[in-house]
């Protein structure tokens, strides 16, 4: 089952040929906002081991934010007093995105950074001077204009990226 779903179990008895009968329904819905105890536990369901340098980069995810690039999370990891090497943290960040619990973004086309994958579906305000980023959600109905760039191109959309560029309240 995906991370971030929950089950529900309803019982209920009747009566069926003079037999009382219990009926399962199984109620399976998505939770999009999970939280770090709920990913630590999923992982340990699955036969994963909780190591210090996983806990941590969780840890880190949690409490930041925005987008974060390799460096970004290598700085964080110093602020922990943990120093893993480069390859332990592209691992460990492969491996999140395999289970679905980070995402890749790429931003300025070409800048890998990573965030949790139970986040809203959101977009970014990028400052052009000192590269802070920002998640914004966007009310105007994208599918809408989605389905109408599939219909009138002949195409299927996958998925999008919008970032919006300019110079955020500390730089302007």
């Amino acid at each position: 089952m995906p991370l971030g779903c929950k089950i529900f179990v309803e019982l209920t008895t009747t009566v069926y040929k003079r037999n009382l009968v219990d009926k399962f329904r199984i109620i399976v819905y998505n939770t999009l906002m999970v939280t770090e105890t709920q990913i630590k536990e999923y992982l340990k369901d699955k036969g994963f081991k909780a190591t210090k340098h996983r806990n941590a980069l969780l840890q880190i995810m949690f409490s930041n934010k925005k987008p974060l690039s390799v460096p970004e999370i290598l700085d964080l990891f110093e602020d922990l007093k943990l120093s893993p090497n480069k390859t332990t943290i592209y691992r460990e960040i492969e491996f999140l995105i395999q289970e679905k619990i980070l995402v890749e973004v790429i931003i300025g086309g070409d800048k890998k950074r990573y965030e949790l994958a139970s986040l809203e579906h959101h977009h970014h305000l990028i400052c052009n001077n000192c590269e802070s980023i920002s998640d914004i959600k966007v009310n105007t109905d994208l599918n809408t204009i989605q389905k109408q760039l599939e219909k009138e191109n002949n195409f299927k959309i996958k998925s999008h990226t919008l970032e919006f560029y300019g110079l955020c309240s500390n730089c302007h």
